[in-house]
C-alpha cells in the first residue's frame, strides 16, 4: 500500500492496526494486533470492557488483569525482591519507629497562640547558629576537575560542591579523617559525598577506610564505582529502609569491629530522626560512634511518631497536632510564598530551629558535645544547616 498524506497514513493504520486512539498524538496505535481483537497488547484492556487492569496488590507500581491477579501474586518479583529483602540478618522490621509508651491526649489549637509561644519559647532558649563556612583545597580541586569532566554541565556540582568540600573541612577540623575510621552514609543516593571525602584521604595519604553506604534505592552510575585505588572492602552498598535497619548486625554481617563516623548531605525530613533512632537503639553500640554530620533539610516532612524528641515540645505543652503545625510552618521557610514572604519565611526559620535545638538536645543527653552551624551561603542553599555531634 503506497501511502501519500497524513490523513492517508492514519486511515491506513485505523484498518489495520491497533484501534486505540493517541490524543496526545492524535492518531491511532500502530502496534500489531492481538489475535482476535482490534487493539495492541498494550491497548487491549484500555480498549475492551471485557477485562479490567488493576494495580498489583503488593506493588502498586505496575498492573494486572483483575482476573489474573491470584496467580500473578503467587510469582510476582516484588514478593521475591522482598523476601530476600527480609532475609538479611541486618533488616528488622520497623526496629527503628519510636514506641509511644502512654498514648498523650490530643488536644485542638489556636493557631496564633501557638505561634506566639513559639516564638517567647525561642527567644528563651536564644537559638543562634553561626556562619562557619568552610573550604577544602583537596575537594575543590577535585571539583573543579570533575565539573571540566562533565561535558553537559548539569552535574549540579555547582551548587552540591561548595556544600560537599564545607562538609569535609568540618569533619577534617575536628579530627575525624582517619584511615582506619568507617564512614557510613545514610541516605547515600549515588555516593558523590563518599566518593569525594575518599579521594580527599587518598590526596592527604590516609587509605585504609571503609565507607558504607546506605540507602532505600537502588543507583545506577554509582559514584563509589570511581574510587581511586578501589579495592574489594572499601565500600559495601546496602538498600535499606533506615526504619529496619538494626547497624549493630550489619557490622556483624560485614565482619566490622570498628568505631565509625556517620555522615549525609541532605537527610530528607523524618530520615534524620529515624537514623538517630538507628544510632542509638542499642547504647552499647553507640558507643563506637566518633562523630555525627549530617546537613538538615526538608523539616515538613518530619512526623511525630519518629521524632527523636518529642519530650522536648511535650514539656512546653506541644502535642502531636500542635507538632504538625510547627513541622508545616517550617516548610514556609523555603517555599516561595507571593504574599506576606518575609513573615512567614521569618516564622518558617524559627520553626525549623526549634525542630533542630531538639534533635541537638537529644544528642547532648546522649552524651555528645552537639550544635548547628550554617555551613554555606543561603545564596548556595535555603537547606545550609549542618548538625555536628562528637564525643565529649
Amino acid at each position: 500500500v503506497i501511502v501519500t498524506t497524513i490523513k492517508e497514513a492514519v486511515v491506513s493504520t485505523q484498518s489495520t492496526g491497533c484501534k486505540f486512539f493517541i490524543k496526545k498524538k492524535n492518531r491511532f496505535c500502530a502496534q500489531e494486533l492481538v489475535p482476535g481483537s482490534e487493539y495492541c497488547f498494550i491497548h487491549n484492556a484500555a480498549g475492551s470492557s471485557e477485562r479490567t487492569r488493576i494495580a498489583c496488590t503488593l506493588d502498586p507500581t505496575h498492573t494486572v488483569y483483575k482476573d489474573e491477579l491470584e496467580s500473578h501474586l503467587k510469582k510476582c518479583n516484588f514478593q521475591k525482591d522482598e523476601k530476600d529483602y527480609l532475609s538479611k540478618p541486618y533488616i528488622k522490621r520497623g526496629t527503628n519507629n519510636r514506641i509511644l509508651e502512654e498514648i498523650l491526649p490530643v488536644h485542638s489549637i489556636d493557631p496564633q497562640l501557638l505561634i506566639q509561644s513559639l516564638w517567647r519559647w525561642h527567644e528563651e532558649l536564644s537559638i543562634s547558629i553561626p556562619n562557619e563556612i568552610l573550604h577544602n583545597g583537596a575537594c575543590d580541586e577535585l571539583l573543579s576537575q570533575l565539573n571540566k569532566e562533565e561535558s553537559s554541565g548539569k552535574s549540579g556540582l555547582n551548587k552540591h560542591g561548595p556544600q560537599i568540600s564545607s562538609m569535609i573541612s568540618h569533619i577534617q577540623n575536628r579530627g575525624l579523617l582517619d584511615r582506619d575510621n568507617v564512614y557510613i552514609e545514610f541516605g547515600s543516593g549515588k555516593a558523590t559525598l563518599s566518593h569525594l571525602l575518599h579521594e580527599v584521604m587518598l590526596k592527604n595519604r590516609l587509605i585504609g577506610c571503609k565507607h558504607i553506604l546506605i540507602d532505600k534505592k537502588r543507583f545506577h552510575h554509582k559514584a563509589e564505582r570511581r574510587f581511586t585505588h578501589k579495592v574489594e572492602g572499601d565500600a559495601f552498598r546496602i538498600v535499606a529502609d533506615i526504619t529496619d535497619l538494626s547497624l549493630k548486625d550489619l557490622f556483624v554481617d560485614l565482619n566490622i569491629d570498628k568505631s565509625f563516623t556517620v555522615i549525609s548531605k541532605h537527610l530528607c525530613g523524618v530520615a534524620t530522626d529515624l537514623t538517630l533512632n538507628c544510632l542509638f537503639n542499642d547504647l552499647d553500640f553507640s558507643r563506637k560512634i566518633d562523630g555525627i554530620f549530617i546537613a538538615l533539610c526538608c523539616h515538613g516532612k518530619i512526623t511525630w511518631q519518629n521524632y527523636c524528641n518529642q519530650g522536648f515540645f511535650i514539656e512546653r505543652g506541644i502535642d502531636k497536632n500542635g507538632f504538625e503545625e510547627v513541622c508545616k510552618m517550617a516548610s514556609w521557610y523555603v517555599c516561595n510564598q507571593s504574599v506576606e514572604t518575609a513573615e512567614k519565611q521569618a516564622l518558617g526559620k524559627l520553626c525549623k530551629e526549634l525542630l533542630d535545638y531538639g534533635r541537638i538536645q537529644f544528642l547532648q543527653k546522649m552524651g555528645f558535645k552537639a550544635h548547628l552551624v550554617h555551613f554555606v551561603p543561603s545564596e548556595v542553599s535555603l537547606e545550609n544547616t549542618l548538625l555536628i555531634a562528637t564525643r565529649l
